[in-house]
């Protein structure tokens, strides 16, 4: 059933690169923005590290438990990650699946 009201928090992944060796996939969990809130948020100029910092709410198979710490220091590690982060967060909630 489609939901007029969709669920708070979705699952989205992106692929960060590793220095060294081959991307690698991340999968995270992302605060549900409105248009509205979507568009604010570009009019202020938010940068890549706010996006992620404010709406990433946790993941899955990493090997350190979501923190704001633990998100801190994995920006910190990997230049690309709060850049294919962002953009794979604003993508997923703003393009449609391909499909056949």
């Amino acid at each position: 059933m489609f939901k007029v009201t969709p669920d708070p928090v979705f699952p989205f992944s992106v692929s960060i690169p590793i220095p060294g060796g081959d991307p690698a996939e991340l999968k995270l969990h992302g605060r549900r923005l409105t248009r509205s809130q979507i568009g604010a948020a570009y009019e202020a100029g938010a940068t890549f590290d706010a996006l992620v910092k404010d709406n990433v709410v946790g993941w899955d198979g990493v090997d350190a438990p979501f923190s704001a710490e633990a998100l801190a220091t994995l920006l910190e590690n990997y230049p690309l990650a709060a850049q294919r982060i962002a953009l794979g967060f604003i993508e997923s909630q703003t393009a449609a699946k391909a499909g056949n």
